[in-house]
């Protein structure tokens, strides 16, 4: 199962970058045309020029950070709730339980 969820992970961090660098190529390239001081920056030939070789960067780039960051986060809470049980178990109830919790 968890072998599942890091997949799916992996593959949404991928399809995720993958549509944000497509999307926004455009919007750079004419960026990069205004501040070249060209006079026609938003023609709309050679608007996705290079757009193959940046999305062969930034998927894996993608891949890397936005996966792992899921794999981590599940393994932290996993971990994090392991030791807040054997704080809990190990503590009296009223140390346990949040100062706005406890009743006067």
């Amino acid at each position: 199962n968890a072998v599942v969820n890091s997949r799916r992970h992996l593959v949404a961090a991928a399809v995720a970058r993958g549509t944000s660098m497509f999307l926004t190529y455009p919007l750079d390239t004419i960026k990069t045309r205004i501040q070249m001081g060209q006079s026609n920056a938003l023609r709309m030939d050679g608007i996705l020029s290079g757009v193959a070789g940046s999305l062969l960067g930034q998927i894996p780039y993608g891949v890397l950070t936005f996966g792992s960051y899921e794999i981590y986060k599940s393994m932290l809470i996993e971990k994090a709730s392991t030791v807040l049980n054997i704080t809990n178990a190990t503590s009296s109830s009223q140390y346990a339980t949040p100062p706005a919790m406890v009743a006067i």
